[in-house]
């Protein structure tokens, strides 16, 4: 898809190129440690200067007026001249130029449709929340030159970002000069005592008076009596003085005052079992010594918190297997942005799916008002948008964050005329982006790579699999997946004619999974010969041939040829769906049903998996959007396991712990016992982890705490994976978390620097899809408040001591709050 500002980088080529985004080739040495050094960050000198204008939103009662613009580089934020709020650089989620694209977002502005061609719409988080800044410039030049300016800006900000955000590496001095900004009310370039005691307050620390007049003792408050930032900034070291960590380094350099090169080679291999050579270790140690005497505690400091001390490890998404031995993001009911039983319904809800990579989008369609399909509920309050909004959403925002396919799933309810007029929106919306015939002849899904840039549509509608026994054609019946309700009066007629016919529609899940290897050997040997009889029979035909538009076709067949890969077709028991595999072909299954198969046919759901798609979506009692753990359903090699994004908890964040680990590029690659073509083999031995949880530094003060308060502090740990053991205590199965969680003793009036040093160890299977699930809380005995949580896959666990930035209820980094912790891989 061509970038929304593509049209304009030409026209504006002078303005792009002093912006865009540049980057110093990395060093020798840091090309030896297979990292780039962090790139020098540009941004316009216009930015800096700032410009006039126009704001305005979509409130009738709101009067627009003019307001100046400008960024501070020393705070990396964006500042008005008006009572709004300034925005931090790393909180802005997208810059739109409202003279290409999102119509959906110009009707509600319609009255002010004068202006599109020069505005600038600012989204960003605040909160935790969606806030979105319309502005007008005095000219389009200037709309364009300030969007294209900011958004590159971003482009290159958001690399510098991207390891503080997932490693927990703080700029200190950034954090120090907003803590500063922020304490200064009465911005004089000071801080009185009585503003520094807020501050303190605020930071979650919590100290006496006498303590606190002690501790200023050495600083003068000068004439005006405030501290300047000098002084904020040696008094606030003072105060930041990690103890944990000289503790480490006392014990590891053996009480002595420096450091010296073998110490510290033995530390990066034996501690933290970084696979470095001699070089880039010589390299490590250069870089981060400060004295010619050795390392001291600050540069053993500076090193555990820098780029070269990452918790994970990332993987390069390699594309070149079918699209069936993939993992992939996926969405659940895609279009609300609250419940689904009243929630709203938002076209931008598509919008940030796709921004977080997901390649999986849900599209409930409805007869709408003037014979365009709209998107909602059935048979709930929630609201509705026209699918149309959606699709040109998709063609503008479908490849800009991953290359990889998108699979739009189409839970169909329309009347034909919809369908037909649907059909052809889509064709001629997405255009040659969308499959409409096989791009191989092979036995086998295309590969990630040949569906690059590819819209792949899947109708929800359900394919018989055997001929109608009153017409001789194959027969389409839609089948509601949350209710599995048959739309159709003839449904049961069919149930019965199939019934009839000897087809098998039951699966006898008792027993455990392990008797029956024998049988799905001779199951997986037959396979060839049964595809073989499918033939012979002449049972199987595609849909799209002989089609008749008839009341017992409901869907059209406009809709119908754009189903080429990932046809839906009913789940009735794992035998049966064995036994009708094919490539294209693709089941839903609920959330239930298909914990029911890993518990007790996991060896035949992995098969199916290793044939074809198989979706897996939440149960409908699920009214406030929760999810449910998708770690199971990963271990069956399902792959398209659909979640609610607009909710953040153990499911999402797992998810994004999943897919963050091709840096969310929406697919990862299945481990190979899952793959096509490779024999499934349970395995039985477990793999150990220990985690020491050490400290925590400068966490958020919950919502509902008052100004006044600090916070008391606890930490709780588990891990998510197949048959997980706590401590060498009693085996958990997935769904039982609850006997996996340490929580770790409560550390009072301390949110600041809270030390816990306390340790947890657990063992489990299959550590390809085992994650550490680590959350900090605020602690009381009337409400726990999550203040952050961190996921990461546990084979992307280094070992040694690292720090992991947390993530607030929202799901977005909070790049200053960190856990420090000891990983021990056993």
């Amino acid at each position: 898809m061509q970038d929304i500002f593509g049209t304009f980088k030409q026209k504006f080529r002078d303005f792009s190129s002093k912006s865009s985004s540049k980057s110093n080739s990395p060093s020798e040495s840091m090309r030896k440690l297979n990292l780039e050094e962090k790139p020098k960050i540009y941004y316009p000198e216009y930015l800096r200067y700032g410009e006039t204008f126009l704001k305005f939103d979509k409130f009738r009662d709101h009067q627009p007026y003019n307001i100046t613009i400008y960024y501070n580089e020393e705070l990396r934020r964006l500042i008005f001249s008006s009572s709004l709020d300034s925005i931090d650089i790393e909180n802005i989620v997208e810059i739109r130029y409202g003279g290409e694209g999102q119509e959906w977002m110009w009707r509600s502005l319609r009255r002010y449709s004068d202006l599109r061609k020069r505005t600038m719409t600012i989204i960003f988080k605040k909160n935790g929340n969606y806030t979105t800044y319309h502005f007008a410039a005095n000219t389009e030049t200037i709309a364009i030159k300030w969007c294209v300016g900011i958004r590159d800006y971003l482009l290159c900000r958001n690399q510098d970002l991207y390891f503080e955000k997932l490693n927990g590496i703080v700029d200190k001095d950034i954090w120090l000069k907003r803590t500063f900004e922020d304490a200064d009310v009465n911005k004089n370039k000071g801080i009185s005592e009585d503003e520094l005691k807020d501050a303190l307050k605020n930071l979650n620390i919590k100290i006496g008076g006498k303590e606190r007049k002690n501790m200023l003792k050495n600083y003068t408050f000068g004439r005006n009596k405030n501290l300047n930032y000098e002084q904020f900034v040696a008094f606030f070291n003072d105060l930041d003085d990690r103890e944990d960590v000289k503790r480490i380094f006392r014990e590891i350099n053996k009480y002595r005052e420096y450091m010296d090169y073998d110490t510290f080679k033995d530390f990066i291999i034996n501690t933290q079992r970084e696979n470095l050579n001699e070089d880039q270790i010589q390299y490590l140690y250069s870089r981060y010594c400060s004295t010619t005497s050795g390392m001291n505690y600050g540069d053993f400091c500076n090193y555990l918190t820098s780029n070269e001390n990452m918790i994970n490890t990332f993987d390069e998404l390699d594309d070149s297997y079918p699209l069936n031995d993939y993992f992939m993001a996926s969405s659940h009911n895609t279009y609300l942005v609250g419940n689904q039983l009243s929630g709203a319904a938002s076209v931008e809800a598509y919008v940030r799916c796709m921004q977080k990579g997901c390649r999986c989008i849900e599209i409930d369609c409805w007869d709408g008002p003037n014979g365009q399909a709209k998107a909602t509920h059935g048979g709930t309050l929630t609201g509705n948008i026209i699918v149309k909004d959606i699709l040109k959403a998709v063609s503008i925002y479908a490849f800009k964050k991953t290359p990889y396919p998108m699979l739009i799933s189409l839970e169909n309810h329309c009347s034909i005329n919809q369908q037909i007029r649907l059909a052809n929106d889509i064709n001629e919306i997405l255009k040659d982006n969308v499959i409409v015939c096989p791009l191989n002849d092979l036995d086998k899904l295309p590969s990630l790579k040949e569906l690059k840039f590819k819209v792949i549509i899947k109708v929800e509608f359900k394919l018989s699999f055997a001929k109608s026994l009153k017409t001789g054609n194959d027969a389409a019946i839609p089948m509601d997946e949350h209710t599995g309700n048959y739309g159709q009066a003839n449904a049961n007629e069919y149930i019965e004619e199939e019934e009839a016919s000897g087809e098998e529609c039951e699966e006898d899940f008792e027993g455990d999974d392990s008797d029956d290897d024998d049988e799905d050997k001779e199951r997986r040997g037959k396979l060839s010969d049964l595809a073989e009889e499918e033939d012979d029979a002449d049972d199987y035909i595609d849909i799209t041939e002989n089609y008749q538009s008839s009341d017992s076709y409901p869907v059209a067949l406009e809709l119908a040829k754009l189903t080429v890969y990932c046809k839906s077709k009913p789940f009735k028991g794992i035998g049966t769906s064995l036994i009708n595999a094919k490539h294209e072909y693709a089941c839903c299954v609920s959330e239930a049903a298909s914990v029911d198969l890993y518990k007790h046919s996991l060896s035949k759901y992995v098969l199916l998996n290793q044939i074809q798609m198989t979706r897996v979506y939440p149960v409908g009692k699920r009214i406030m959007s929760s999810n449910y753990n998708p770690v199971p359903h990963w271990c069956s090699g399902c792959q398209v396991v659909a979640l609610n994004y607009q909710i953040f908890d153990k499911g999402t964040d797992v998810n994004d712990a999943m897919f963050g680990q091709t840096s969310y590029q929406g697919y990862v690659l299945k481990p190979s016992y899952l793959r096509s073509g490779n024999e499934f083999v349970y395995k039985k031995t477990f793999d150990r982890i220990t985690i020491e949880i050490i400290s925590a530094q400068k966490l958020v003060k919950p919502k509902f705490k008052e100004d006044g308060d600090i916070i008391d502090t606890q930490v709780t740990v588990e891990v998510l994976g197949d048959s997980v053991l706590k401590d060498g205590k009693s085996e958990s199965n997935m769904g039982d978390e609850l006997k996996n969680k340490y929580r770790s003793k409560v550390i009072k009036n301390n949110g600041f620097n809270p030390v816990f040093n306390e340790t947890v160890s657990y063992m489990y299977r299959n550590p390809e899809l085992a994650f550490l699930r680590i959350k900090v809380h605020e602690y009381n005995l009337l409400k726990k408040q999550v203040i952050g949580s961190v996921t990461i896959p546990v084979n992307k666990l280094k070992s040694g001591y690292r720090h992991l930035t947390l993530r607030d209820r929202r799901g977005d980094p909070l790049p200053f709050s960190n856990l420090f912790v000891k990983i021990m891989h056993c």
